[in-house]
C-alpha cells in the first residue's frame, strides 16, 4: 500500500513538474501583442492616441499606419494635445484589453476640420508618412505623452492602425511548479527507498528473540513482527549471523530497551519524509510567488511619468526650442536678406514686427542705415524656460551667432496652441554683462507688480529706469550703474540740440513710457528677477514760430516722413527693447540693465 502511495506521489510531482515547464515552453505567451483599429470606427479628422497607451510594452508601441496619401504623426504633452484638438472631432485611442485583443476607442464629435498639424511648435516631434508609415512610438523624455495623428486636418485621419507591443512574457507560477514537482518526486523516491530498508529491520529484531531463547517479548516487538512482510519473516539467518544477533553488547541491549519504551504512535522515518517535502515546497512556492514578475515592475509607470502635463515640467523641451529657434532664425535671415516683413510669416509680432518693418522701408532708401540685429540659432548659450503652462507662453534665448558682436537676448511669444511662437524682442548683451543663471529644470514666470522676494517689484524697476533715462542727474541715477546704452541716449539727445541739424531755435522735447506690459518677467537661480520690455522713446520737434521749418537732416528720420523739410511739428518714434535684472531682497546691488537696443519706428507730422 504504502509503494502505490509513493507511485501516486511521484506521478503527482511529474504532472506538476510538467505543467511549471509548459509555462515556460509550449503554453508560454507571446513575445509580442498586435491589435488593429476596427474597421467599424467613426471617421474623424484627428486620431489621439492616450498616454495610457504608453504603458503598454514597458512604454514602447510600434505603430503601423496606413493612409491615403501624406500624414503626420505629433507626440505632445497630453494638456497641450487637449488644447491644440479642442473642438475638432476626434477619435481616441485609450488602450487595448487585457488579452490584447480589441482597443478601447473613443469617439468625439465636434468640428470637421483643423490646422495641419505638420510644423507646429506645440509638438515635442512630428513624424511624416506617405501611404504607409511604421512609427516606433519611444517617450521622449520624463512625463507622459500622447500622439495625434492626422491627415492635413481636413480630411479623414488614417483608419488603418495597428499597435503592437512587448507582452508580459512573465510566468510567475512557472518556477514554483517546477520546485514543487521536483520535490514531490524526491519525496516519493526517498519514501520508496526508506520503506524497503524499513522492512528488513523487524526481521533481524524477531530472529534475535529466537536465538536468544526465551524471555518475553515485548510489545514493540510483537508490532514490529506484525509490521513485517511474510517473505522478510521466513528469512533464514547464518549461525554466524545469529550468534552476533544473539548476544549483543550491553550498550546494544540498553538502545533497543530504550527503542521499545518509545511510545507506540511516534512517527517512523518514513512517515517523516512527505511533510518534509511539503514543508519545502510550501517555503519554495511562498518565497517564490512573493516575487512580483520583472514586467510588473517596469509596466508601471514612473512618479515623472504619473505627472500628465504637470506644471513642473517645462513647456517645451530642448530639442523642442532648438527647432524653434531654427525656424525662428531661418524667416528672419530670408526677411533680412529680401527686407520684406511678408517672408516672416508668422514668426515675428508686436513691437519686433513692427521694428523690422519699419527698417526695411528706410534701408529701401537710407542704404547707409543699420540693419536690425540678425537673429541666430546657433550657438545657444543659455535658455530660459517656464514651467507655467497657460497661455500665452513665453520663451527666452541667449545665442550668438558669427554676425552677432555680442550675445543676442531673444524673446519669444506663444499665444495659443494652435499659433507658433513669435520673436516679440531681440537686444544685444550691454558690454560686461553677463546673463543670469537660469535653471534647466524649467523657470517660473512671476507678477510684474510683486516684490515679494526682491528689492522692488519688476513695475517699479522699469519706472525707475524710465526716470533715470528722462533725468539722468535725478533720484533714480543711484538704482543704475553707467552703461553704453545711456551714453548713447545723451549722445542722441545732444545731436537733436544742436541747432544745425533741425534748425535754428527748434524746441526739442524727449520722453519715455514702457510698451503696455512687460513681454516676460523670469526667477532667476540666485532668488532675483530678469524683466524683458520695450519702451517708446520719442523725440518731438517744434518749429519756435509759425510758418518756421525743422529740417529733417536724418535720412532714416525724412524717409519715414516723407520730407526733409516740415513747418509742422515733427514726432520721432523709437522702440527700445531691454532687459533689466533687479536683485533679491536684502541685496546691496543695483538694478543691472543686460541689453538694450533702439530702432526708429515710425514719423509723425503735426
Amino acid at each position: 500500500m504504502r509503494l502505490k502511495s509513493a507511485i501516486a506521489v511521484f506521478v503527482l510531482g511529474l504532472v506538476v513538474l510538467f505543467l511549471g515547464i509548459g509555462q515556460k515552453t509550449f503554453w508560454a505567451p507571446p513575445e509580442r501583442v498586435s491589435v488593429a483599429l476596427p474597421s467599424s470606427v467613426q471617421q474623424a479628422p484627428l486620431t489621439v492616441v492616450d498616454p495610457a497607451f504608453a504603458k503598454f510594452g514597458d512604454g514602447k508601441v510600434d505603430l503601423d499606419i496606413k493612409g491615403d496619401g501624406a500624414f503626420t504623426v505629433a507626440v505632445g504633452r497630453p494638456d497641450d494635445v487637449a488644447a491644440w484638438v479642442d473642438k475638432t472631432a476626434h477619435n481616441t485611442v485609450k488602450g487595448a484589453d487585457a488579452e490584447g485583443k480589441a482597443l478601447d476607442v473613443q469617439h468625439v464629435d465636434g468640428e470637421a476640420k483643423a490646422p495641419n498639424p505638420a510644423g507646429a511648435d506645440i509638438w515635442a516631434s512630428t513624424q511624416s508618412g506617405n501611404g504607409d508609415l511604421k512609427f516606433a512610438w519611444s517617450a521622449p523624455d520624463q512625463g507622459d505623452w500622447s500622439l495625434v495623428i492626422a491627415s492635413d486636418g481636413t480630411k479623414p485621419a488614417p483608419s488603418q492602425l495597428e499597435f503592437s507591443y512587448a507582452n508580459d512574457t512573465s510566468t510567475p507560477w512557472s518556477v514554483p511548479l517546477m520546485v514543487l514537482g521536483g520535490l514531490l518526486m524526491l519525496g516519493a523516491l526517498l519514501f520508496a527507498f526508506l520503506f524497503g530498508k524499513g522492512g528488513s529491520t523487524p526481521a533481524k529484531a524477531t530472529a534475535a528473540g529466537s536465538a536468544s531463547g526465551g524471555g518475553t517479548k515485548t510489545s514493540s516487538s510483537k508490532d514490529a513482527v506484525a509490521d513485517a512482510p511474510a517473505s522478510d519473516a521466513e528469512t533464514p539467518v547464518s549461525d554466524d549471523k545469529a550468534s552476533d544477533i544473539a548476544e549483543p553488547k550491553a550498550g546494544e541491549a540498553e538502545n533497543a530497551e530504550a527503542q521499545d519504551a518509545e511510545p507506540k504512535d511516534k512517527p517512523s522515518a518514513f512517515r517523516r519524509i512527505p511533510a518534509i517535502a511539503g514543508a519545502l515546497s510550501l517555503a519554495v512556492v511562498g518565497a517564490l510567488g512573493g516575487v512580483a514578475p520583472a514586467h510588473a515592475d517596469s509596466a508601471s509607470p514612473s512618479p515623472a511619468a504619473s505627472a500628465a502635463g504637470s506644471g513642473d515640467l517645462p513647456v517645451v523641451t530642448d530639442d523642442q526650442l532648438k527647432r524653434i529657434l531654427s525656424s525662428t532664425a531661418d524667416a528672419v535671415s530670408s526677411a533680412d536678406a529680401a527686407k520684406n516683413a511678408k517672408d516672416l510669416g508668422d514668426r515675428a509680432t508686436g513691437e519686433a514686427l513692427t521694428i523690422r518693418t519699419q527698417n526695411y522701408k528706410i534701408r529701401a532708401s537710407a542704404t547707409s542705415h543699420p540693419a536690425v540685429a540678425p537673429v541666430a540659432a546657433q550657438k545657444l548659450l543659455t535658455q530660459v524656460v517656464p514651467t507655467d503652462r497657460a497661455w500665452p507662453r513665453t520663451v527666452t534665448a541667449v545665442t550668438q551667432g558669427a554676425k552677432n558682436p555680442t550675445p543676442l537676448i531673444l524673446t519669444l511669444t506663444q499665444k495659443s496652441a494652435r499659433e507658433n511662437y513669435k520673436l516679440v524682442s531681440a537686444s544685444y548683451l550691454l558690454p560686461g554683462n553677463t546673463f543670469p543663471a537660469m535653471s534647466a529644470d524649467g523657470v517660473k514666470t512671476r507678477d510684474a507688480k510683486s516684490a515679494n522676494g526682491l528689492t522692488e517689484s519688476p513695475s517699479d524697476a522699469i519706472t525707475a529706469l524710465v526716470a533715470r533715462l528722462k533725468d539722468p542727474k535725478g533720484s533714480a541715477k543711484t538704482k543704475f550703474g553707467d552703461n553704453t546704452y545711456f551714453q548713447q541716449t545723451e549722445e542722441l539727445k545732444n545731436n537733436v540740440i544742436d541747432p544745425k541739424n533741425n534748425g535754428a531755435d527748434v524746441k526739442p522735447a524727449f520722453d519715455f513710457k514702457l510698451v503696455g506690459q512687460p513681454d516676460a518677467v523670469y526667477t532667476s537661480d540666485d532668488g532675483g528677477a530678469v524683466v524683458v520690455a520695450d519702451l517708446e522713446f520719442t523725440v518731438t520737434l517744434t518749429p519756435p514760430n509759425e510758418g518756421d521749418t525743422v529740417d529733417l537732416a536724418d535720412e532714416a528720420v525724412s524717409t519715414l516722413a516723407g520730407t526733409k523739410k516740415t513747418n509742422k511739428k515733427v514726432t520721432e518714434h523709437f522702440i527700445d527693447s531691454v532687459t533689466l535684472r533687479i536683485p533679491p531682497s536684502g541685496s546691496k546691488e543695483s538694478f543691472t540693465l543686460l541689453s538694450a537696443d533702439r530702432y526708429l519706428t515710425g514719423v509723425k507730422l503735426g
